[in-house]
């Protein structure tokens, strides 16, 4: 009767706390997605989208529903794992206890933690986390039964953005986003309205992004200590995969792309970046930022709200992606370019570099750029060779993205952004 008992309690003892977890993860995510889910039915009833959009957001139900679903098995893999792992343990102690005996233990399985990306930023922090780290929300949980307590922290704090933020995507096993590993030396919440993949093209466009314009300066309007942003990465990926010539073959101007090709190289003074082309994505990207400071000055309560964007770091081009077919990004563009493998990573710096400028130019008000670049150590151009820093050809590790966002916290505070 001891014998089961120490089993039992063994069981209940390793799984009290993970079912609580599992379950609010479960239901937290099966709200979101019902949620988002019933809001592009009623824009597609609607007639609210077109063609494009209505596949855009289709496309994106599909990956939340399957970044759900990955999860969850590897949660519960987990949990069989740390099960057998206790249970085993116990039977030997208990036989060893009643034989009087101490008996080894036999060869455990593997067992792993919680993936960081899945508990950190689908839960809310509970005990044991630093009481700094933001709570993370989604934007479909703030007027939901699962909505936050606004009044029980320092900082409320909207996000919008790209991969770099995103906690409803792409939820690869070992992924991560900047926004879990944020400390801002007091307690937050950060509403998070970002997607993997978004262009600022596609943020400040209300039938894109209802959740964000509405929360920002619209009928769900509320006072945001900060906007976080994660921007133009997108856009300049989307513009350097403008190809040579489009799907008919018909060459597509340098005014159009990003890059000159192998025989526009060959003349006096010219390298591998198209002017012209760079010129007018300058000036679309700057008009995207200028439509944003036009949704903050519409607002109500957030005109003066400080806007406080990051600005990546140097990537290593190669064949890297993130699984289920996205990505590699730089790496087939550089191949249609004929660009020589050893200008790879020069050239990507360089395409960053003219992006930081671009940015750190704008003339907003109360916008702030905190300068990423240079932080992390560049992968092996080798997509075999693992990177500590690097989880695929863009995106940080969960440590990447950790010292990315103790650069970001010490600017913003040394330069005093939060009241």
């Amino acid at each position: 009767m001891t014998f089961v008992k120490n089993i039992s309690s063994t069981v209940k003892t390793v799984t009290g706390n993970d079912v609580t977890m599992i379950a609010g993860f479960s239901k937290a995510q099966l709200q979101a997605l019902a949620q988002q889910s019933a809001l592009v039915a009623d824009m597609i009833e609607a007639n609210a989208f077109t063609a494009a959009e209505k596949m855009f957001h289709l496309d994106g139900l599909d990956q939340m529903a399957r970044g759900f679903v990955t999860t969850f098995v590897q949660i519960v893999e987990v949990e069989i794992e740390k099960i057998y792992n206790a249970v085993v343990k116990s039977i030997y102690g208990s036989i060893g206890t009643l034989a009087g005996v101490k008996m080894p233990v036999p060869g455990r399985a593997d067992e792993r933690s919680y993936p960081v990306s899945s508990v950190q930023e689908y839960t809310i922090p509970a005990g044991g986390v630093m009481p700094n780290r933001p709570q993370i929300v989604p934007a479909s949980q703030v007027d939901s039964e699962m909505a936050p307590d606004f009044s029980s922290v320092r900082y409320r704090m909207l996000a919008q953005g790209d991969s770099w933020f995103s906690i409803n995507g792409l939820n690869l096993f070992r992924a991560s986003s900047l926004l879990p590993h944020l400390d801002f030396g007091h307690s937050a919440i950060i509403v998070n309205c970002a997607d993997p993949g978004d262009t600022l093209a596609h943020m400040v466009e209300w039938r894109r992004d209802p959740w964000f314009a509405s929360y920002l300066c619209g009928p769900r309007e509320r006072p945001w200590d900060a906007m976080l942003l994660s921007a133009g990465g997108n856009d300049l990926i989307d513009a350097l995969g403008v190809l040579p010539t489009d799907a008919h073959g018909t060459p597509h101007s340098p005014g159009d792309r990003l890059m000159l090709t192998k025989s526009e190289r060959k003349q006096p003074g010219k390298t591998y970046v198209s002017e012209d082309g760079w010129a007018l994505f300058a000036q679309h990207l700057s008009a995207q930022y200028a439509a944003l400071d036009a949704m903050r000055a519409s607002s109500k309560t957030n005109r003066n709200m400080p806007i406080i964007t990051h600005t990546y770091d140097y990537p290593m081009p190669r064949d890297l992606g993130a699984g289920l077919h996205f990505g590699p990004w730089l790496y087939p563009a550089l191949l249609a370019y004929e660009v020589p493998p050893d200008d790879w990573k020069t050239l990507a710096k360089e395409f960053i570099d003219r992006l930081f400028d671009l940015v750190s130019g704008l003339a907003l008000q109360n916008f702030h750029v905190i300068r990423t670049l240079g932080i992390l150590t560049p992968a092996d151009a080798d997509s075999r060779i693992s990177s500590p820093d690097w989880l695929n050809e863009i995106h940080p590790t969960s440590s990447g993205y950790g010292q990315i966002a103790g650069r970001f916290c010490a600017d913003v505070a040394a330069r005093n952004i939060l009241a």
